[in-house]
């Protein structure tokens, strides 16, 4: 079979979305929300989608979304890509075809990425990635509770006790404030640019706008970390996800140093009470976990029975594991991600 492997033109979206419907999955968000598709996957000349297309019949064969970072923000000096959707037609025997889509990502688009990165994959790929030599493993999850509460529907505390003693009570060393969608653009582009330097994905104040304020669908919240000179020492953004007459918040990204929890935790149990949310918690990569829990966070993993749930559309009250696998030319201390990285952080159903 003579086929091609190549970036997807403009013009091949329906074919895409034809390919996703019948051989990905026929209800999936992107063929009820194209503007999902376009957000995330819509690039200045192209699609950031690879294909491999038959030549003679122009069937699609294979298809391998991906998201690059400088879409949203093309001032970066470096490129990240997260992938995506990666699907070979189940009809199709054309060995290692799956795998050459991931190598032209690799080795053939405009910018050389000093970071490949898949988050969310399905355990039976694991051995692929690591074949290719990515960095493979999964997200830690920590999460702060409300102990004022007395019910949960949604987390499931189980046999763990640990978040039930005491807080201490002496003043936090940071001020946090909430910043309005529509004041992000008023943020000090500098402060706030410098707070992000040497970070792996690169990110920036056009980044955040442009990921999280022009998200299409989902509507996120801010919140500013500051000394008493005004200097931004942390910066993060969460959701609020609603569930029947409870709710949780869950933090999607975190630009500054994680250290900075601790000099705020009285604060954001006050965020979560204020919220009347059973909890707040995180799903990373690349934070210090002993300043997690000098914050009051608690390792999900290390704590007998505790369920606190990942999916929310629909709801499963179940403890889930994120995988991720990463191949980077750049240091991994600097590398951290998140939930809200790549396509982890959209709608599954509307």
């Amino acid at each position: 079979m003579n086929f091609e492997i190549r970036l997807a033109y403009v013009e091949e979206k329906s074919e895409i979305l034809d390919f996703i419907r019948n051989h990905w999955k026929k209800n999936h968000i992107y063929l009820q929300r194209i503007d999902l598709f376009d957000y995330l996957h819509q690039g200045k000349n192209h699609l950031n989608v690879v294909i491999a297309k038959d030549i003679v019949t122009s069937a699609i064969l294979a298809i391998h979304a991906f998201i690059p970072y400088e879409n949203f923000d093309n001032s970066f000096r470096h490129s990240s890509i997260f992938l995506s959707i990666w699907k070979v037609r189940e009809d199709v025997n054309i060995a290692g075809l799956g795998l050459r889509t991931i190598k032209f990502i690799e080795n053939n688009l405009e910018i050389k990425p000093i970071l490949i990165q898949a988050l969310g994959y399905a355990k039976e790929v694991l051995p692929l990635y690591e074949r290719l030599g990515y960095t493979i493993g999964k997200l830690s999850h920590h999460v702060l509770i409300n102990n004022t509460l007395d019910n949960y529907e949604i987390l499931k505390k189980g046999n763990s006790t640990n978040f039930l003693t005491e807080k201490e009570t002496q003043a936090d060393d940071l001020y946090m404030r909430q910043i309005d969608q529509g004041d992000l653009v008023n943020l000090n582009t500098d402060k706030f640019n410098f707070l992000c330097k040497g970070l792996i994905p690169e990110k920036s104040k056009e980044f955040i706008l442009a990921k999280y304020r022009d998200h299409p669908i989902y509507q996120y919240n801010y919140c500013l970390i500051f000394d008493k000179k005004n200097e931004y020492k942390l910066f993060f953004i969460y959701r609020k996800i609603q569930i029947n007459n409870s709710n949780i918040l869950r933090i999607v990204d975190v630009i500054g140093s994680e250290q900075n929890f601790e000099k705020i935790k009285h604060q954001l149990l006050e965020l979560i009470i204020k919220n009347d949310s059973e909890y707040l918690d995180i799903y990373h990569f690349g934070l210090d976990e002993k300043s997690l829990k000098k914050a009051d966070f608690i390792d999900r993993y290390n704590s007998g029975g505790l369920i606190i749930p990942n999916y929310f559309e629909p709801f499963v009250r179940s403890n889930i594991d994120i995988n991720y696998a990463f191949l980077s030319t750049g240091r991994e201390k600097n590398i951290r991600f998140f939930k809200g990285d790549g396509d982890q952080d959209r709608p599954s159903l509307i």
